[in-house]
């Protein structure tokens, strides 16, 4: 550039008086301004060499923000499609403690050891294989491991027809480690339970679920409470087992403040819940329980002639709010509800049955799925 314009000869078409000053001041300037434009034009070039790649990349790689919460989701559906192809798939290799993968959906499948085991009916096993595919089952168990689960059931004293119940009711029994397990479930319900061996095979028919419950986190709690807090006799509680089995293996961190109502407030007994149908210990206390009974209690000093006499929890619990309310409150179910909206929650005795139910536990390190404790 510098020799371009030294051999430039502008100066030819001017004047002589004036040739010798434009060449001392406009070449110069000439120059500079050629210089500038030059580089000024290969800087555009080299950023737009830069920038141009980025953009292109971003275009295409970032047109779309993902939030965290999409990408969770998205890795949920591909983990369950994954395991949906791996119970598809007929695997020749055995893992530990499971038969080979078969398709779960194929419940008249010829041959599965747990339909012929335990004799279960294709709605029994369908039940069964649905539990699997929600615990995320890679298989059924072994069939050594299911025969010897259906002997032991067997020498418990079960029928062919109970012990596929149990199964359907509590397939969770087939994921136990070993039969020494459910030999342990037995033993803590005839020895500290003092559940009669005769009796063993309708209490566990009626709730499975006590085979894979933990002994010393739910079975044993749950017994010291209904035997020291409610002041069941033992000889009493395989009655209790029998008329209502799911209340009685309940957390009692929740069934301590229904009962303390129940015995301090309504005056009622562990016998008036054995003659009730009404799972009192599952219902809601400070949206149904408490509510109901205060609100009976209004309505009786309000009308005065309310015969509170001689109602049994299925009256007054066991019903619904319209049935409630024309049977043993006596007014229209609008005028419960506007009550219960209203006035229960700004009253004292709902702020006190506030103050005594169990307050939940602050979340612990790991909030993922527990595992099992037998």
């Amino acid at each position: 550039i510098f020799q371009a314009v030294g051999s430039m000869r502008l100066h030819r078409t001017l004047p002589g008086a004036m040739k010798r000053g434009h060449d001392r001041v406009f070449g110069p300037l000439l120059t500079l301004g050629l210089c500038s434009l030059f580089i000024i034009y290969d800087d555009a070039l080299r950023l737009w060499s830069w920038t141009f790649p980025l953009l292109r990349e971003r275009r295409h790689s970032c047109a779309v923000p993902v939030s965290p919460l999409v990408r969770r989701q998205a890795e949920k559906v591909s983990r369950q499609s994954r395991l949906q192809e791996e119970l598809l798939d007929l695997r020749d290799d055995t893992p530990t403690g499971r038969a080979p993968g078969i398709d779960l959906r194929n419940t008249a499948a010829v041959g599965n050891p747990v339909m012929d085991i335990f004799g279960l009916n294709r709605t029994q096993f369908e039940k069964v294989a649905g539990y699997w595919r929600i615990a995320g089952c890679n298989g059924v168990p072994q069939e050594s491991q299911c025969r010897q689960i259906a002997e032991y059931l067997q020498e418990v004293g079960l029928s062919p027809q109970q012990v596929a119940t149990v199964v359907e009711n509590c397939p969770a029994v087939l994921e136990v480690f070993s039969v020494e397990t459910l030999k342990e479930k037995v033993r803590f319900l005839e020895e500290e339970v003092q559940v009669l061996k005769p009796s063993l095979p309708d209490v566990l028919v009626a709730y499975p679920q006590v085979l894979a419950r933990s002994i010393p986190e739910t079975l044993r709690p749950a017994l010291e409470f209904w035997v020291g807090t409610v002041g069941v006799p033992r000889l009493d509680m395989e009655v209790l087992l029998r008329r209502m089995p799911a209340q009685v293996w309940c957390k009692p961190q929740t069934m301590r403040p229904k009962w303390r109502f129940a015995e301090e407030v309504m005056g009622l007994t562990y016998k008036d819940l054995l003659a009730s149908t009404t799972p009192f210990f599952r219902l809601s206390l400070d949206k149904t329980i408490a509510p109901r009974h205060f609100f009976m209690l209004q309505q009786s000093q309000k009308l005065g002639g309310l015969k509170l006499q001689g109602l049994v929890i299925d009256e007054v619990l066991g019903t619904s709010d319209k049935q409630f309310c024309k049977r043993v409150a006596k007014c229209e179910v609008e005028e419960f509800r506007s009550w219960l909206m209203d006035e229960w929650p700004f009253s004292e005795e709902a702020r006190t049955v506030a103050w005594i139910k169990p307050r939940p536990r602050p979340e612990g390190r790991f909030r993922g799925r527990q595992r099992r404790k037998f």
